[in-house]
């Protein structure tokens, strides 16, 4: 563990915010929002297609949306551990 890049405070808001997200996902469909079932029913499945298509939207446009609606850069380092 790199004491450095150790933000406990940013993790646990990060955690919380996805543990949000999936709470509300499963109350408003009934399913858990995994990634790879829901890519996996919006290519194969017609039922819900509608909704799986725009919560991969929503990963895709989520970040974009964000970097234009702020002017910090999020920093980051890549290091060669």
């Amino acid at each position: 563990m790199n004491i450095i890049n150790f933000t406990p405070l940013s993790a646990f808001v990060g955690g919380i915010t996805i543990g949000l997200a999936v709470v509300v996902f499963f109350i408003g469909n009934g399913r858990l929002a995994g990634i790879s079932s829901i890519t996996d029913n919006f290519l194969t499945s017609k039922e819900g297609r509608g909704d799986n298509f725009l919560f991969l939207v929503g990963l895709i446009v989520g970040p974009i949306i964000f970097s234009f609606s702020t002017t910090n850069e999020i920093p980051f380092l890549i290091t060669n551990s």
